[in-house]
């Protein structure tokens, strides 16, 4: 996935509650958000990686990148 790219939803992101159905668009990926050092615990592991997404509504939303792929 690529800044500018339409993102659709994955199977991961269907496990929420009334959450998207797979391969229905997200909206439009604006930028990749960096991973950084969890506060708490000894090993401090990285956040997960994470994606700013401009939804068809006008809002934006932060998710997980594995929750979207891009659209072919």
């Amino acid at each position: 996935m690529n800044v500018g790219d339409l993102v659709m939803w994955t199977e991961y992101a269907t496990g929420w509650s009334d959450g998207p159905q797979e391969g229905e668009i997200a909206g439009i990926m604006v930028r990749r958000l960096p991973r950084r050092r969890r506060w708490r615990g000894p090993s401090r592991p990285l956040t997960p990686e994470r994606v700013e997404v401009l939804g068809f509504d006008g809002d934006y939303f932060i998710v997980r990148s594995q929750s979207l792929e891009a659209s072919k």
